[in-house]
This record gives structure tokens, C-alpha cells and sequence, in this order.
């Protein structure tokens, strides 16, 4: 019984949470989302990130936070029609309390990724 209590209990905090995990990309306590940018993922494999790499494997979590600044993030594309082989590297300025959409298009052996400001709805990275 108290087994399943505590399962409960870690359901409820996941979907209070949105179930989805956060990658943090800075040093400290966790800042307010005011003063971070928070970078989403739509259809795209995360590869890298600045400095973090995880080599073969894409980064699983689908919200990132950043500092404000210049900001390096390598992608791969995912449809039904299958996954890119090689990634496209992706840079902008990152400002605070805005959130950006990564995102991503492709036909037959070609493709392009491209990050949109959330806050303006302007591109700025890479072209839909």
C-alpha cells in the first residue's frame, strides 16, 4: 500500500511539472523565467548545445534554459519519414524572458531546422 501511495505521489509532481524534464544550462539556483530564455523543441533531435554534447545520443529533455547571449545548438531532423544523418548547427542571441521554438522541414534527402522568437514570431536562426 504505501508503495502505491508513493508512486502517487510521484505521478502527481510529474503532471504538475507538465511531465516534461528541463535542462538547465547555467551554474546555481534555478533563476525565474524572467531572467532565462527557454528554449523549446518541436520535431528536431537536440545534438548539442553550446559546450554540451552528449555524442551519439540527442539530448532528451525538451525545454532548455539559457542566460541571455549567444547561443550554438546543433539539430537533427525526426518525421515519419525518418531522421537526418547529419546535423545543421543553428546560433542567435538568446534574450531574457523569451522563449524560442526550434523547428524543422524536409523532403526527400534535403532538409532545414530554423528558431523562432516565441515573444515576436521573427526567425532568428537558420530559414523555414
Amino acid at each position: 500500500m504505501r508503495h502505491t501511495f508513493v508512486l502517487f505521489l510521484i505521478a502527481i509532481t510529474m503532471l504538475a511539472c507538465g511531465g516534461e524534464s528541463v535542462l538547465v544550462m547555467y551554474d546555481g539556483e534555478r533563476k525565474a523565467p524572467e531572467e532565462v530564455a527557454t528554449i523549446k523543441t518541436d520535431n528536431v533531435y537536440v545534438m548539442s548545445i553550446d559546450t554540451l554534447s552528449r555524442k551519439y545520443q540527442a539530448i532528451s529533455e525538451k525545454h532548455i534554459e539559457v542566460l541571455p547571449g549567444q547561443h550554438v545548438i546543433s539539430v537533427n531532423y525526426k518525421s515519419w519519414k525518418g531522421r537526418s544523418k547529419d546535423p545543421i548547427e543553428l546560433s542567435f542571441i538568446a534574450e531574457k524572458g523569451h522563449t524560442y521554438l526550434v523547428k524543422a522541414s524536409g523532403g526527400y534527402r534535403t532538409w532545414t531546422a530554423w528558431i523562432i522568437d516565441l515573444a515576436t514570431d521573427s526567425v532568428v536562426a537558420g530559414s523555414p
